[in-house]
């Protein structure tokens, strides 16, 4: 229901959130894992979304990407969008100052 300018403005806007303006012709296939779940998010954010679903979308990433994907996460929190992300990945969750719940075995461990 955009204009086609009004959409390239929003896509550039995210894209460059995302620090992918670089390789915006490339295929999914020429991206890294790293930038291939950039991608991912940069797609759900584009639509300013009320809750983003994310499992694991740190798996597989070295430690540096997976920081930068929590930050595009929290970023859009800040637009006011919630998001539930699953990870067994706690290390990487556990300083940041944010909400969570950990389950083991099905059991709720810690609020």
């Amino acid at each position: 229901g955009l204009s086609s300018k009004k959409i390239k403005t929003k896509v550039n806007s995210i894209l460059e959130k995302v620090n992918l303006e670089k390789v915006k012709k490339m295929l999914p296939s020429q991206l890294s894992g790293g930038e291939q779940q950039r991608v991912s998010i940069a797609r759900a954010l584009v639509k300013d979304p009320i809750i983003i679903l994310a499992d694991e979308p740190t798996g597989n990433l070295d430690p540096n990407v997976s920081d930068d994907i929590l930050d595009l996460l929290e970023l859009a929190t800040e637009n006011g969008t919630s998001v539930l992300m699953s990870t067994h990945n706690f290390p990487l969750v556990r300083p940041r100052k944010k909400r969570f719940i950990e389950l083991n075995n099905g059991r709720l461990v810690q609020r």
